[in-house]
């Protein structure tokens, strides 16, 4: 059995309000309704 870690990634204490910005535009992203025309696709980072 593989065992994996799992990190958590939070705004770091050095976040400003540019990355807070590019955050919350990425959510938004994720949060539009479904369009065949113009498809939202996630990738994770995770090679498993």
């Amino acid at each position: 059995m593989t065992n994996r870690r799992i990190e958590y990634w939070v705004i770091p204490p050095e976040g400003d309000a540019e990355f807070a910005a590019s955050m919350e535009e990425v959510l938004d992203t994720y949060e539009r309704p479904y369009n065949a025309d113009i498809p939202v696709l996630c990738m994770d980072e995770q090679p498993v």
